[in-house]
């Protein structure tokens, strides 16, 4: 399965810049970081846009909504603030006092919660939800959600 998204919704201007810049921050503490090759497919296609089939289930049985997947366009092409807001890089450097070291967040929910890709353990990363109500500093809250991006999409529906 792949993810639909709403018309007119994708994030201006990818830029490699951007993603490359994050890769190389999260290089200082994590050395051989690298961005999963499907999400990097995924980004570079359908960069930052708000899903048509955007219910996931938590490893927990809930089933929550993505309101929008985080972008990384060049903030300075945008004229869109909202979406400029929503770059990968800006949300990173909002929260990254309540992320682990081994978080990165990749999608918003409309309460505010994040998506993220979990680095903690080699390979391929695992897709967790973040709660922005019950992390703390140096102390998030997660529940997994997805071994891997590809799995995390096959999951993906349009129904609640």
């Amino acid at each position: 399965m792949t993810i639909q998204y709403k018309p007119n919704t994708l994030a201006p201007h990818f830029s490699q810049a951007e993603m490359d810049s994050m890769e190389r921050m999260l290089s200082l503490d994590l050395p051989g970081f690298a961005f999963d090759p499907a999400y990097i497919e995924h980004v570079e296609n359908f960069n930052g846009g708000s899903p048509l089939n955007k219910y996931f289930q938590t490893g927990n049985g809930r089933k929550l909504p993505i309101d929008r997947f985080l972008n990384y366009s060049d903030t300075k092409l945008m004229t869109d603030r909202s979406l400029q807001g929503l770059n990968a890089n800006v949300v990173w450097s909002m929260i990254e006092d309540r992320l682990s070291l081994y978080l990165l967040p990749f999608a918003i929910l409309p309460d505010g919660d994040f998506l993220c890709f979990d680095y903690e353990v080699e390979g391929r990363p695992s897709i967790v939800l973040w709660s922005h109500e019950l992390s703390e500093e140096d102390e998030p809250h997660t529940t997994e959600v997805a071994s891997n991006f590809d799995e995390f999409v096959k999951g993906l529906t349009d129904s609640f």
